[in-house]
Order: C-alpha cells, then structure tokens, then sequence
C-alpha cells in the first residue's frame, strides 16, 4: 500500500504539501485489498476517498483574508501622510496605503493623519515589511474616536453571509498614546444591506455619517440632564464639555454611558461603564456647573441601511457582540458596548488582536472593519500619540476554529491588481519618460489625454490632481516640439470604468487634431488620480 499511497501523492503533486498532509485520506478502515483487482481496489479509493477531499482543498484554494493589502505594502500614493476626514466621511485625501482610509469624528481635524510606508519607530513585526500609524497631532481635538479603516466589496461582503467571521491585526501602541488614553484600542466590524453604500466620505458618500455634533445642555444634581430632543439609546457613548466647568462629578473628553433611568424625549443620565448604564446606575453632581456644558456624540460609523456594530466576542459570548441577537436595541448600544470592551497594546512589543467569532447577519451587503483609539486625556497631541498596525487580516472562519488564522500574504502583483480598482494615478517622471497616455489636440494649444486604467474601476472614478501642478511638471510633446503646460495646466474629467481622461494646456501652438503625448519634467510628487473607493 506504501507503493500505490505514494503515487496518488506524486499524481497530485501540484498541490500544496502543507494542503496534502492535511486532505490526503488513508486507505478507508474495512476496505479489503484485492490482490486479482488491483485497479479496481485503487479506483475505489480515489473515487471514495481521494475525490471529494480534493474538492475540499479547492475549495479552501480561494483567499483566506478578504481584506485588500492588509500589510500595507502597495502605496500608490507614496509615503505621505494622509489627512483624516471628519464627520463627513474620508475624502481620496483620506487614504494612505491602497485601500486604507482614517477618518476622525470632528468636521475639520487636519491634525489626525495616517502615515503608509513606515519602516521605523516602530519597525514592522517579524515577517513584514511595513506598517502604517495613526495619530492626533498638536491642535487636534480630545475625545473623539480616530478610526483607520477598509470596507469589503459587495461579492466578498455578501459571502459572510451567515458565517462567523474573525478580525485581527497586528498593533503596537506610540510612545505617546499611554498618556493619552492608556495605549487602548477598539475592533469594529460594520454591516450593512446597501450596496456599496461607502463610507460616508465624499467618494461615493450618498449615505453620509451617523455621527450628529454637539448640543448643549443643563444639568441637575439629582443626575437628571435636560437636552431638547436628545434621541439617545442606553448604552450608547457621549463626552462633555464645557465653556465654564462641568458639574462636579463629570471630567471634560472621558467616555460616559447614557442610563436607562432617566433616558425620555427630553432628559437623560449618564453613568460611567456601559454595564452600571444599562442597570440604571447614575451619577449625580454635587453642583451644575458654569458655563455651557456640550454634550458630543461620538459615534464614528456610516449611516448604512440596517447598520450593526460588532466587536470582540469576549464581552457577549461565543458569537460576538453587537446587536445581532445579543440583546442590544440598536447599532448605537452596540457601538457602546464595543467601545466599553478596549484592547490594552504594548508600546515595545508587537500584540495581534482579534474579536474572536462574530457571526455575521443573513441579508449583509455590505461590511466594514475598523481599528480606532479614543484620545480621552488632557494632554496634547504629537506624532506619537497613536498606533501603529499591519498584518490586517478578516476570514470567515472555519468549524471549530476560534483564533485567527496564521497572516495571509498575498503576492504584490495581485494586490497591486485589486489595488488598480480603487485608485490609480500618474505622476511626474524624469524629463523626457513618456506616460501611459493617448492624446490629440483638441485645437493648437488643449491636448486631450486618456488613460486607460491597468483593471476597470469599480465604479466611474473622480479625479483629483496630486500635488500642486505647475509649469515645472509634466510636459507634452507634438511631433518633434516640446511643450510645458500652460496656467490652468490641466482639468481632469470623473471617466469611465475604463479609462479617465484629462485636458492640458500648451504653451507652445501647434496643429490641431495632431497626436500629443504626455512626459514628464521634473519627477516631483505631484500627478493625476482616479478614486472609485469607499
């Protein structure tokens, strides 16, 4: 039997070892040998055994990690840091390595950035070559959630459907984030049943965010708070602030917990753990207050049609917490409850996090993961008051597993593939280096350039110039002239799946319905983009 095991594992040899040790069946218990049959014995045992165990491998043969450059290694957009998009979403200004947006829960905070490529302080964990931070610099705002984030297309959000699911990442906190918040994270898996509905930022962004400002209110120490039309839930995460002073008792950018008792049209009490909120515990000043006292509603999440909040299945039991049947009332509860459930990381070392199962609704369209941290202490912002993070990894999980799989690495090329279906963009080359672009002119000085795109968008992208476009970048050429762009330089058209188009300006006359051809100047980090993310 030695002999014919290993031929079947030398037939199927193309298949992965670690695969084969794991699927390849024995000769079944009870099957007799016969020695006047060989064939037939052997036949049996493929057809029986061999066959439908292959049919699982390939089965498992589809990517494990649904997420898209979960270590950060394509940049398109270089290094730069990306500036973080406020109540209204992330703009293509919003993302920095492909497919990785941040966003922080104020309207302007230019202060909170993302940085892709980072090598150093920290380095990566073993096995990586990059991860990315994000941090709340000098000037940007206390107690409110910074987020990086990435949502799944509609085909692989639809195939959690019904599937437990895990989300982990590699983390460590910046030097500075003890100080600000006691180097805590949160893990939150959104979901929806839009389509594509994005995330709320100026993208595709028909669906806006959740998140609703602040309002003022007054305060009694009884602990009741008056707040006209406040539409609170209990459980759900506020912060105070004030002109003058809080009521003694309540700390200005600490997270409290909106009360059961208390809670109507009008009127609500807080109570500071999200579990004493929901058994109706309050906490009553001992005076009001001065000043305007300001409620803030720190809820950083898309306003997705039958959203749901998600996080780490140790606060609510084997499928995950959330309000998906674990007794919350709304995505706002859950928010709390995910929120209330921190990750602790350490400043020098390396922690891989994950929620453990969460099971994922039947009829989901749509799903988001997020990594935030809630700057909660009175000290100010800088570079490192933040985290860093790579090795982003979301699997629907298999039966009986209940830690996240080792990190799947994909090969660059294919990410830099699914990459081409958000963004693409051109920049400046060296003088004289022809750009992948087709162009006539359009009269003696407007040459019309279409790009066509490496993979079709996933939508009709938007275009935005990168970087400051000047006589000093770019150049076109008409037969044997050259000619720099001229001041308006270039105005970019939204395109198609297929190809984006723009129209440059000459400094130079020449003929009208000749080919024009785009090269650069200078190689500056200045170019030409297209966005069809989330």
């Amino acid at each position: 039997m030695t002999f014919f095991r290993a031929a079947i594992l030398a037939t199927v040899g193309f298949l992965p070892a670690i695969a084969l040790a794991q699927v390849i069946p024995g000769i079944p218990v009870g099957q007799q040998w016969d020695p006047t049959n060989p064939t037939g014995s052997f036949n049996t045992w493929v057809y029986q055994q061999l066959n439908p165990n292959t049919a699982q491998l390939a089965q498992k043969s589809t990517f494990r990690n649904l997420l898209d450059n979960g270590a950060g290694n394509i940049q398109q957009r270089g290094t730069s840091a990306a500036t973080c998009g406020g109540t209204s979403g992330p703009p293509p200004a919003g993302y920095a390595a492909d497919r990785w947006a941040c966003e922080a829960n104020v309207a302007s905070d230019t202060a909170v950035i993302m940085t892709p490529g980072v090598t150093s302080s920290p380095s990566p964990p073993p096995g990586f070559q990059y991860s990315q931070t994000l941090n709340r610099g000098s000037g940007s705002t206390l107690g409110q959630p910074i987020c990086a984030e990435q949502e799944l297309t509609t085909s692989k959000s639809v195939a959690t459907q019904g599937q437990l699911v895990d989300f982990s990442v590699y983390a460590e906190a910046l030097s500075s984030l003890a100080a600000d918040n006691g180097n805590l994270v949160n893990l939150y898996i959104l979901t929806g049943t839009d389509t594509a509905g994005g995330l709320g930022g100026s993208i595709r962004g028909s669906k806006g965010m959740t998140t609703t400002g602040n309002h003022a209110f007054t305060a009694a120490t009884t602990g009741i708070l008056t707040y006209n039309s406040n539409g609170f839930v209990a459980g759900q995460p506020i912060i105070f602030s004030s002109s003058g002073s809080l009521p003694a008792g309540f700390s200005q950018n600490v997270i409290y917990y909106v009360s059961t008792t208390n809670l109507a049209t009008n009127t609500f009490s807080v109570a500071a753990t999200y579990a004493a909120a929901l058994a109706g515990t309050v906490i009553a000043p001992s005076n009001t207050g001065s000043g305007t006292q300001t409620v803030y509603f720190p809820y950083i999440t898309p306003a997705w049609t039958t959203l749901a909040v998600y996080g780490p299945a140790s606060v609510s039991g084997a499928l995950g917490n959330g309000q998906g049947g674990q007794g919350q009332t709304s995505a706002a509860q859950a928010f709390g409850q995910v929120t209330a459930a921190p990750y602790t990381l350490s400043s020098s070392v390396w922690t891989r996090i994950s929620t453990g199962p969460v099971l994922i609704p039947t009829g989901t369209t749509e799903v988001a993961a997020l990594i935030c941290t809630w700057p909660t202490r009175g000290v100010t912002g800088s570079a490192t008051d933040g985290f860093a993070f790579t090795g982003a990894q979301f699997e629907i999980m298999q039966p009986l597993q209940t830690t996240p799989s080792p990190y799947e690495f994909k090969d660059d090329a294919l990410e830099t593939q699914d990459a081409y279906r958000f963004y693409y963009v051109v920049y400046d080359q060296a003088a004289g280096t022809i750009l992948p672009a087709v162009g006539t002119l359009l009269t003696t000085t407007t040459c019309q350039l279409t790009f066509p795109f490496p993979a079709p968008m996933d939508i009709a992208p938007t275009y935005a110039a990168i970087g400051t476009l000047a006589t000093s970048t770019f150049k076109i050429y008409v037969a044997a002239d050259t000619s720099t762009l001229a001041s308006t330089f270039a105005s970019g058209n939204t395109g198609t799946t297929l190809d984006g188009s723009l129209t440059a300006t000459l400094t130079t006359a020449s003929t009208a319905g000749w080919a024009c051809t785009l090269v650069g100047q200078t190689a500056q980090a200045v170019g030409f983009s297209w966005s069809a993310d989330f």
